[in-house]
């Protein structure tokens, strides 16, 4: 498309300080327009997803949390249903999830109201890595947990004021999940929403 490419060093450093991937160059609105379609129909595409990774202690996180007796919920804003199921099964994260969330249109691309439509309750925590996660849980009034591992840096996160603020899912453990809620005492436990 004619525009010079960032370095990856360039890239995650204005990604981490809260550049949307559109915002990353000056374009004008119709090449910016070009640019996001090209974008949205390449990136959910299985030669673009076998880049993914888990990271280090992600399975173990899930493992421990689900052990509480809390129910996991993936709730994301990847659109295309069968390559999602598709990775999810390849990276073994689907055993954790008793649900996975997603749009089922285009226009559907708010966290907080999927999460509505969906179903929450009070006990109920947004875990997440970004903006999006983080305003989805004070939208919904519940609490959130970010993780500063991910797309959004420590200090951008910290300016939203997560309930809690982790370095790392490593580092999700029931005691850290306590901190943003207490674990319920009725047979009805919380979820875990990422």
């Amino acid at each position: 498309m004619g525009i010079e490419p960032l370095t990856e060093p360039t890239y995650w450093r204005k990604r981490r300080a809260g550049s949307s991937t559109f915002g990353l160059h000056p374009l004008s609105p119709g090449v910016k327009a070009v640019f996001q379609a090209a974008w949205l129909d390449s990136i959910e595409r299985s030669d673009y997803l076998a880049y993914d990774r888990v990271y280090r202690g992600v399975r173990e996180s899930l493992g421990a949390l689900a052990a509480t007796g809390r129910r996991l919920v993936l709730v994301t804003l990847r659109r295309c249903r069968p390559a999602l199921t598709a990775q999810l099964d390849s990276l073994g994260l689907s055993p954790f999830f008793e649900r996975v969330v997603s749009p089922l249109t285009d226009a559907a691309r708010d966290k907080g109201l999927l999460i509505a439509r969906a179903g929450y309750s009070p006990g109920d925590v947004v875990i997440g890595d970004s903006e999006a996660d983080v305003q989805a849980a004070d939208f919904l009034g519940i609490a959130s947990v970010a993780v500063t591992s991910g797309v959004r840096s420590g200090r951008f996160l910290q300016r939203l004021a997560p309930t809690v603020l982790i370095a790392s899912l490593r580092d999700l453990s029931p005691a850290v999940l306590s901190q943003a809620v207490p674990s319920p005492q009725s047979s009805n436990p919380g979820r875990a929403l990422s």
